[in-house]
């Protein structure tokens, strides 16, 4: 047994098959499946058993996979640790939901890193699915999911099952974005049907599988809201709600500097009262944050802070 014999077993845990593991190493199938199989030999355990679909690890291999991880990055923080400063460089993958407060965040960490240290920063915005995916097949060791409270059951036990950590990083209730333009903007509190004659901008790739969809459909239903614009990425809502001074989109607060730079304003909404959603922070099961990750992650608590005390906690007035 070796470092990389460690790493091969890792991976294909993380992938769920040999074929999606060697692919991640660059290797052939033939070579990593002969390199988990003479592992298994000198330990004297099966560490996976062969399925149609792949790999599921047994009970013994659990245990073995957990304190894999661990010397694994025991040695990466090992590495780092006597590494100087010039050779030591700052690596970073995380996957986000579209949420302006943790963009935010993220500039301001990235900011804070000396520039006389090389670095290589992964920040993906995408939906909570596939940042699931990124750490059970693409190697992320971190992400944030979004999802309303009420569903909280649903995702740890799809956590549990892919054997994941979580962390809850805030609870909040969504608000209502738009222009300094539009009609409503003066008011303090709105109610749903007032948004009806507006159009509404929504992220087009949110969904949850396991979640039926008449029940995704009522997370945030207005009542006959006939004017819709689909948008993939997070650059062009602030664009469109500027440019459509009757359009809005719900959002997770946002951050003051944000609102004035772009001309918007976020509305409480008297329906939303009770029904928070929650941002959560998942990582694989037994995983130690770096440094560097603890640095990030504290940035967003950070922001988090702020926007609780310039708004106050739960519930909005």
């Amino acid at each position: 047994m070796n470092i990389l014999s460690l790493k091969y077993a890792v991976t294909v845990a993380r992938c769920g098959s040999i074929t999606g593991a060697a692919e991640q190493l660059a290797m052939s199938q033939p070579n990593l499946s002969k390199a988990i199989k003479e592992l298994e030999t000198s330990l004297g355990i099966t560490i996976f058993q062969r399925t149609s679909t792949g790999v599921i690890p047994t009970g013994q291999g659990l245990e073995f996979l957990d304190s894999a991880r661990h010397i694994l990055q025991q040695l990466d923080e090992l590495e780092n640790r006597y590494k100087t400063d010039e050779n030591r460089k700052i690596a970073f993958s995380v996957s986000v939901p579209r949420a302006s407060y943790i963009t935010y965040a993220f500039a301001d960490f990235a900011n804070s890193l000396s520039a006389d240290r090389e670095f290589e920063l992964n920040f993906m915005e995408t939906n909570s699915m596939e940042a699931v995916q990124n750490i059970s097949r693409k190697g992320y060791s971190l992400g944030i999911i979004r999802y309303q409270s009420e569903y909280d059951s649903y995702f740890q036990k799809m956590l549990s099952e892919k054997r994941m950590q979580s962390q809850l990083l805030w609870e909040f209730e969504y608000q209502a974005l738009m222009s300094v333009r539009n009609p409503l903007a003066q008011r303090k509190k709105i109610r749903l049907q007032e948004l009806e004659p507006l159009t509404e901008v929504i992220h087009g790739d949110w969904d949850v599988p396991f979640i039926p969809d008449d029940e995704q459909e009522q997370v945030l239903s207005v009542p006959n809201q006939k004017k819709k614009i689909y948008v993939y990425e997070r650059g062009s809502q602030f664009d469109l709600l500027q440019s459509i001074p009757s359009s809005f989109m719900w959002v997770s607060p946002v951050p003051d500097a944000l609102l004035k730079r772009y001309q918007l304003v976020q509305l409480g909404c008297q329906e939303m009262n009770g029904r928070p959603f929650r941002d959560v922070l998942i990582s694989p099961q037994g995983y130690h944050f770096s440094e560097v990750e603890q640095g990030f992650i504290q940035r967003v608590m950070d922001v988090r802070d702020e926007l609780n005390r310039q708004y106050g906690p739960l519930p909005w007035s």
